[in-house]
């Protein structure tokens, strides 16, 4: 190899990693400040650059928050795949009866109370929240992945455990269990006020074993 040329693979080894580093300082400082207080400088001080890394990269912050959010949409997208295969394969297999329904609803809400317990989830969680209150150019990946995929796969497990055809009601259920487990992760200090908890404290595991537990029997008990 001549050494001009191992000069441009090393250059384009740095372009690829200066991006991801801006991609992982994108996820941290939108999520914390949105997209309207988080600066270039913000952004370039966060990889031990200047301002124009973020131009030379993205050419301008609106694409390198596009960027921030379809890398994280595809993390939930992962976080879900193993759940989402598992039921195609079921269904493939002919219908789907009630208790395997619910095996798969059980599973569906263990899978999200983990993600909202989860301390790294917490980026992706304030970047939802910034996403739906102020969209860039109407763009909504996370939403569409975190919120409407997802309940598109409880719903459809919905339908199945009930045995009906209401797609409406599956699709309301589904929605509000979803964005309350959600809603839940991002301001978990309703949580600790209620309980008289401090700021900081860590939710005890019974809060959590209620949560599921609640979300699950009022799932179970109702039938449309």
């Amino acid at each position: 190899m001549t050494a001009g040329k191992l000069k441009r693979n090393r250059s384009k080894a740095k372009l690829i990693s200066t991006k991801e580093k801006l991609i992982l300082a994108g996820i941290e400082l939108f999520s914390k400040y949105g997209f309207d207080a988080t600066t270039t400088r913000m952004l370039a001080e966060a990889v031990g650059s200047n301002n124009a890394v973020v131009y030379s990269h993205f050419g301008t912050k609106e694409n390198l928050y596009e960027e921030v959010l379809k890398s994280v949409a595809e993390n939930i997208r992962t976080t879900y795949e193993p759940l989402q295969n598992d039921i195609a394969v079921t269904r493939q297999k002919g219908p789907m009866k009630p208790n395997t329904a619910w095996d798969f609803i059980e599973k569906y809400i263990d899978m999200y109370i983990n993600i909202i317990k989860d301390p790294t989830s917490s980026h992706t969680l304030y970047l939802l929240l910034h996403e739906q209150l102020n969209p860039v150019n109407n763009q909504r990946p996370l939403t569409k992945v975190a919120c409407q995929e997802g309940e598109q796969m409880l719903s459809l497990l919905l339908l199945d455990y009930w045995q009906t055809s209401q797609p409406d009601a599956a699709a309301i259920a589904s929605r509000l269990t979803t964005s309350a487990l959600i809603a839940l992760a991002e301001h978990p200090s309703f949580v600790r006020l209620a309980l008289g908890m401090g700021p900081e404290a860590p939710i005890p595991e019974p809060v959590w074993d209620t949560i599921r537990n609640f979300v699950l029997t009022s799932l179970k008990t109702y039938h449309p």
